[in-house]
């Protein structure tokens, strides 16, 4: 099941109406959390520099590429280079299609506590349709009631504040009625801009970031149960 940006929003004051029994949805970003993007962009720009006789700038990759589309970071790490891009941007989505990684355990165990109370959750993505839907299919997204929520043309910064409303409208959920859950500083920013709470699990290359604004930040797993995570999201339920 896919919701595309171009859905009809909500407006603000259709009231309940517009609301479903659980007014509540949990939110990512699909190349962000579900699986480790940035991990794969960095393995691909090596692999390409190394090929290319070139020099890995890791200050350059560090400075653009932790955003929440590997894609969208290329212009800005690759400079005008358009074939170059193309071949990555590839390799990305090659690696992550064929990927034998499993979903990223937290957020699979918070799935499944915000399923057992009929949470329903939506993944964003930039990713192609095709690939976005290779990706789900193979972490069993789709069984899991995950709802995918396809972005065309994202910018660096994805998603923005508005790509998060425009997220939780497109299941008819207001923003401050969702939580979020993000590894990276720019797409936990996003989210609470857009007036949702938000819990951060940062990867290695993201724990160093600022998480201000989020509700809970988790460093290490275990260090905060499904249970807690969702309560730290939902302080009303």
């Amino acid at each position: 099941m896919v919701a595309k940006t171009e859905a009809k929003p909500v407006a603000e004051n259709d009231g309940d109406k517009n609301e479903a029994v659980v007014p509540y949805a949990l939110l990512f970003v699909l190349e962000d959390l579900a699986v480790n993007g940035r991990q794969v962009l960095s393995d691909a720009l090596r692999r390409h520099a190394q090929e290319s006789k070139e020099k890995f700038d890791d200050r350059l990759f560090m400075r653009h590429g932790l955003t929440g589309s590997p894609a969208a970071s290329l212009p800005a790490i690759l400079g005008g280079d358009a074939e170059s891009q193309k071949a990555v941007q590839q390799r990305v989505l090659d690696k992550l299609a064929a990927d034998k990684a499993g979903l990223n355990p937290a957020l699979a165990s918070v799935l499944k506590a915000a399923a057992q109370r009929r949470i329903p959750a939506l993944a964003l993505t930039s990713l192609p349709e095709d690939a976005a839907r290779a990706i789900a299919g193979r972490l069993g997204l789709e069984e899991m009631g995950v709802t995918l929520f396809l972005v065309k043309d994202a910018a660096a910064d994805f998603p923005t504040p508005d790509t998060w409303v425009k997220a939780a409208r497109s299941i008819q959920r207001r923003p401050r009625g969702c939580g979020a859950l993000a590894a990276s500083g720019r797409v936990a920013r996003g989210a609470v801009m857009a007036g949702m709470s938000c819990v951060a699990l940062p990867d290695e290359l993201t724990v160093f970031e600022d998480f201000g604004g989020t509700a809970l930040v988790i460093e290490t797993p275990g260090d905060a149960s499904p249970s807690e995570i969702i309560g730290s999201l939902f302080r009303q339920i």
